[in-house]
């Protein structure tokens, strides 16, 4: 379930998990006034069942990172200032 949120949204179209289909991650850049949280909600392409499943697990990550180029997903506890 995506959570309305003032600030801007990034979709990005990209094969995360390195099975040659592209995943869709969103991620929510929020306005607190005093650090800029990032939530995100990443969705795996199921070649079987050709729809996306939500992988909930990253939701939890603080800020997180997508690297493509070894297919993983890193969170880091940051304050970006606004």
């Amino acid at each position: 379930m995506l959570v309305p949120t003032v600030g801007h949204d990034t979709e990005i179209l990209a094969d995360v998990n390195g099975d040659q289909y592209k995943d869709l991650a969103i991620s929510e850049h929020t306005m607190n006034g005093q650090c800029q949280p990032v939530i995100a909600h990443l969705f795996c392409f199921n070649s079987r069942s050709r729809n996306f499943i939500e992988i909930s697990e990253v939701n939890k990550l603080p800020n997180p990172k997508f690297m493509t180029a070894d297919t993983s997903v890193t969170g880091e506890m940051e304050c970006q200032m606004t």
